[in-house]
């Protein structure tokens, strides 16, 4: 017996089968569920197992569902080929087979058909076939391989080259991070050191080299100390008003800016950059 068994929508959803008693109609799922690949199953331990009465065979009998063959319930279910189509070179005949033909000798039957055993020259193709595919995928895979391997090489080549820029980029920072720490501002958080490298880039943007950049950023942190603004935000101003300004050296700085100027002439009492609103210049 299959495990698994078709119901047929046509059968079912029928008005015939419809004005059953839900019993009756519980009892003909089950059977076709239990039956032998054509259609016969022993009725009697379903019925127990479901908990249906022969009156329930009784009423699919005289609704010409099922065929009870034998005093021992043994029964065969008429619409069993709309139900389930099975592969004759699959199919299992019933050990009822006979018992069906003696009472229902004009019944639709199919019968096993032997499995179709491949000629010989039809294995040696195949063989032959698949020893090329195998051949074939085993070249392929290689060249794959090689071809991986070459992205794996240049990739990682340009990795090293990333790393090298970033390591050497890095590096030349590393005086502004050293004068913070050594000069009073404390320990350097990993989101100020970001900042500080954004503003080196932000100089460069708007045309200052690389290392005039860093100076700006250097000089910024010098101004903090005489200023005695050790804070990142007064940074900020200072570093906010430059940029304003398009500066792109410290020597422009120095000679342009009228901050300096301003304390350099004492024109007017010494004045920190944290007295200056952030979104006006402090000049």
């Amino acid at each position: 017996m299959a495990n698994r068994r078709m119901i047929s929508n046509a059968v079912v959803k029928s008005a015939r089968f419809l004005r059953m008693p839900p019993t009756s109609q519980n009892l003909y799922f089950h059977l076709i569920l239990n039956a032998d690949d054509d259609g016969i199953v022993e009725a009697f331990p379903v019925m127990r197992m479901t908990g249906a009465v022969e009156d329930d065979l009784k009423i699919l009998m005289e609704k010409k569902f099922i065929e009870v063959l034998n005093e021992d319930l043994v029964t065969y279910v008429y619409d069993w080929l709309e139900h389930n189509k099975i592969r004759a070179d699959r199919k299992v005949d019933s050990v009822y087979k006979g018992l069906l033909f003696n009472v229902l000798p004009d019944v639709e039957y199919r019968g096993k058909a032997p499995k179709k055993e491949p000629s010989r020259n039809k294995v040696s193709d195949d063989n032959h076939q698949s020893d090329k595919r195998q051949t074939d995928d085993r070249q392929a895979s290689a060249q794959v391989s090689l071809e991986e391997a070459k992205v794996v090489e240049v990739n990682l080549g340009e990795c090293s080259e990333a790393e090298e820029k970033d390591t050497s980029s890095d590096s030349d920072l590393i005086p502004i991070f050293n004068f913070w720490e050594q000069n009073g501002f404390g320990m350097l958080p990993p989101l100020t050191m970001e900042h500080l490298e954004k503003w080196v880039e932000d100089f460069q943007e708007i045309g200052a080299t690389r290392q005039d950049a860093i100076e700006i950023v250097l000089f910024s942190l010098h101004r903090g100390v005489e200023g005695n603004g050790k804070t990142y935000n007064y940074i900020n101003t200072i570093l906010k008003s430059w940029e304003s300004s398009l500066f792109l050296t410290v020597t422009q700085i120095k000679a342009e800016d009228p901050f300096l100027n301003r304390q350099k002439k004492q024109e007017r009492p010494k004045l920190s950059y944290e007295q200056y609103d952030d979104d006006e210049p402090y000049f």
